[in-house]
């Protein structure tokens, strides 16, 4: 993880440092602009492998055993429950965090108990406990009133809906694994690409001679492990690649186009993974 933030961290001091000076700063602008493409957009409509599903069921009951248990314990002496959610989000600052279908999982709850005559016999707040993932956040309860037992002398009980869990499919806890691994994917984004971006932004910012030869930029400014062989301009390999193109009118403005892999291609790889006793999906090669 340190390794990724320090690269991570290079690279935005590296734009910075492009946009201070008179150099042209199209690389890191178009660097950014391309980066978080499209592409890695997670759709309803993937077809998943019966192994994932029947594994992502597996988890989705678990989940809902939690819930449950929960909600067991806010019904003692309670025919009814008022249920309304905080503002605030449990997960930000992630790709999940803006799709919609996820918004009613991701609000911390207040669970209010109600026994007859309007007697408020228990109020809580509820919230599953999260990982660095936030899978955990696809099971909740729903917003409004609803029913534990039917009371003549408590009017939510007359019509309201009986509890329940609200639990997602496993076609989405899928879509959300698939999402929370394009977020940390180097592949979707221009991390992936360190040495190559570093590269050149070197020769860039400093306008350092380089030379193309058999579809090869070579260049003092490369990275050591591209000094001897050479950048190549295009490069595609399994699971990503890049198109580098020089300004006709500036030979120091370069614009580097990552080749994302498509969702639905990603989608195609997942897996699910057993080691140390632990359980999970990847999506790797």
């Amino acid at each position: 993880m340190s390794n990724r933030i320090f690269r991570k961290v290079a690279i935005i001091l590296a734009s910075i440092l492009l946009s201070s000076t008179s150099t042209p700063a199209a690389i890191a602008e178009d660097v950014v602009k391309v980066g978080k493409s499209g592409s890695s957009y997670v759709s309803r409509d993937i077809a998943w492998d019966p192994q994932l599903l029947h594994y992502a069921s597996e988890k989705m009951a678990e989940q809902k055993a939690v819930v449950e248990e929960f909600l067991s314990s806010v019904s003692e002496d309670a025919n009814s429950l008022t249920i309304t959610r905080d503002e605030g989000l449990l997960l930000d600052g992630v790709s999940l965090a803006s799709y919609p279908f996820f918004d009613r999982y991701n609000h911390k709850l207040r669970v209010q108990g109600f026994g007859d005559f309007g007697s408020n016999v228990s109020d809580e707040k509820w919230a599953p406990v999260l990982s660095d993932r936030g899978l955990e956040l696809l099971s909740s309860l729903p917003v409004g009133k609803c029913r534990l037992s039917w009371s003549l002398f408590n009017v939510d009980t007359w019509f309201s809906p009986d509890c329940s869990v609200s639990v997602a499919s496993p076609e989405t806890y899928l879509r959300s694994s698939l999402i929370i691994f394009l977020d940390n994917s180097p592949v979707q984004g221009t991390d992936g690409y360190f040495f190559e971006l570093s590269s050149l932004e070197m020769i860039a910012s400093q306008h350092l001679p380089y030379e193309i030869r058999d579809g090869r930029l070579f260049s003092d400014g490369l990275d050591d492990v591209y000094r001897d062989s050479g950048l190549a301009l295009s490069a595609d390999f399994e699971r990503g690649g890049w198109d580098i193109t020089i300004d006709p009118n500036d030979k120091w403005v370069f614009t580097f186009t990552p080749k994302a892999t498509s969702a639905k291609e990603i989608a195609a790889s997942g897996r699910v993974i057993t080691s140390a006793g632990q359980t999970w999906i990847t999506f790797t090669p």
